[in-house]
This record gives C-alpha cells, sequence and structure tokens, in this order.
C-alpha cells in the first residue's frame, strides 16, 4: 500500500498537469491493463504490479494513458528474501498500426558481449548515441524500421533509461525506478508525442 508521502507526491504531479488530462469516465483502460499488465515481459521482474490510477492523456490522437502502479520486487541479502514496494510509473499508447513485438531498454554490458557472438540488435548508424544507449529488438526488422522514424528515435534517445515494449499497435513504456516528478513529465511528453 502506498505510503502518505507517495500519495500525496501522486496528487501534487496530477494537480500540476491538470490540463494534459481528460477528466471524462473512459473504461477503456480496463482492455489495456488487462491486455498488458499480466503480460508484458518488461513488468515480469516484479512479484506484484497493482494498478492504482490512471490519467487518460487529452488530445492524443490514438488512446493514451499514464498508469500510476505500485511495484513489488524481491531483494535477495544472504539467505534471506527482503521485499519491497514503490509507486512507478507506466505509459500506455494505441499506436497507429501494427509494429510486431519490439523491445527497447537501456543496453547492458551482457548485451555487449552477446553481440560478439550472435547479432540480434537492430542498429541505427545515423543515430549513434541511441544505438550505444538503448538495445533495440524486433521480431519482424522492417516492421522494426518503420517505428523508428527519426522522430521517435530522437525522443527515445533524449529519455532517461526508459523500457519501451511494443505488442502488435499497443506501446508500454516505463522508467525502472520510483515515480517521481522529472519522470512524470518526460513520461507524458513522449507518450503525447511517440
Amino acid at each position: 500500500m502506498l505510503a502518505a508521502h507517495e500519495v500525496d507526491l501522486i496528487d501534487q504531479l496530477i494537480s500540476r498537469n491538470e490540463k494534459e488530462f481528460d477528466r471524462r469516465f473512459d473504461n477503456s483502460i480496463d482492455k489495456l491493463l488487462s491486455q498488458f499488465l499480466d503480460d508484458s515481459s518488461i513488468l515480469k521482474s516484479y512479484k506484484d504490479v497493482d494498478y492504482y490510477r490512471s490519467l487518460r492523456v487529452a488530445g492524443s490522437a490514438n488512446d493514451a494513458h499514464l498508469l500510476i502502479v505500485e511495484v513489488g520486487y524481491d531483494l535477495l541479502s544472504g539467505k534471506h528474501n527482503l521485499g519491497d514496494y514503490e509507486p512507478q510509473l507506466i505509459g500506455l499508447k494505441k499506436l497507429d498500426k501494427n509494429y510486431g513485438s519490439i523491445i527497447i531498454r537501456p543496453e547492458t554490458l551482457e548485451d555487449k558481449l552477446a553481440e560478439f557472438f550472435t547479432k540480434a540488435e537492430i542498429d541505427f548508424k545515423d543515430y549513434p548515441k541511441f544505438s550505444s544507449k538503448y538495445y533495440f529488438l524486433s521480431d519482424d526488422k522492417p516492421l522494426g524500421y518503420s517505428f523508428a522514424t527519426n522522430d521517435r528515435l530522437t525522443l527515445i534517445e533524449q529519455q532517461r533509461e526508459v523500457c519501451i515494449e511494443i505488442k502488435g499497435d499497443m506501446l508500454i513504456s516505463k522508467y525502472m525506478r520510483i515515480l517521481n516528478a522529472e519522470d512524470f513529465s518526460s513520461m507524458l511528453d513522449l507518450i503525447k508525442k511517440i
């Protein structure tokens, strides 16, 4: 359960950005939630993902939401598992077309080493900063390249360690850290523009 200071922070962030959200009741989020929260590979590392609040982004050409969730995870400490919970932010957006399955996440040292043996990642030579910062995998390279427009690569490149998963025409994005004001603004901008 979220702590009082976390709820206060969430309320402040929503209040500061009030004009960005559509206040009309919209039950389409239930379908988006069921489709992604149980099925998303970027959420599989958590032992629990509990829905807290949904905010429908106003003025978006396609259905777009910011979700505030509480994630539970285990920390290994010697012989004991220590668990913790924290609020995190998730962006969901219906895209203009089906892009297959795509994962975009911060590139790790293990990814760089694996690339010596098996070339799986798509690199973008016109975007060396993006390609060195993010790991881009697609089950269909032509669809992956069609998603990776100049505007989208630039937008993602400007993010601070965002993870993005695309399944068909749905995109889910999140930061791998506790909810904060800077990430709230960045995610809102990303979801509106991507």
